[in-house]
């Protein structure tokens, strides 16, 4: 005899057990927190080797006469195989808010990385004068 969806004889089980609820345990939960745990020991590793090599100074704001990042920025590495998209630099006459937008838009198609973003955004305007402007605003 087959069952019809909605049978009420389709519910065979004593109502005690249909109302228990059993805890959903993920199995790799467990490895997925070592292997986090482990890239942070790793991260943390390299981040200190990297401020040992760098000068003192390299835990402050350098100069922007010097380089116009922070220190940590200074270190982010921009992958070898990284291609910087084609877009129209700015040149302080057009609209900034929408070279900004053309910007972020074109990058996203490349990287969702914020630190490259940072790092390679002087490379989209034009002129010393307005690179300056823009990273002392």
């Amino acid at each position: 005899m087959f069952l019809e969806y909605g049978d009420s004889r389709s519910h065979s089980f004593p109502p005690s057990i249909m109302q228990q609820t059993v805890p959903r345990v993920d199995p790799n939960a467990a490895i997925l927190q070592e292997l986090i745990a482990a890239q942070k020991r790793e991260f943390d590793e390299f981040k200190q080797t990297v401020l040992t090599y760098l000068p003192r100074r390299a835990n402050r704001v350098v100069p922007h006469a010097v380089m116009p990042f922070t220190a940590w920025l200074n270190i982010v590495l921009i992958p070898t195989r990284f291609i910087l998209p084609q877009f129209t630099q700015y040149n302080g006459i057009d609209n900034p808010h929408k070279h900004l937008k053309e910007f972020l838009a074109q990058m996203t198609i490349t990287t969702n990385d914020m630190e490259i973003y940072a790092k390679t955004f002087p490379n989209s305007l034009t002129g010393m004068y307005w690179i300056g402007i823009w990273i002392f605003q």
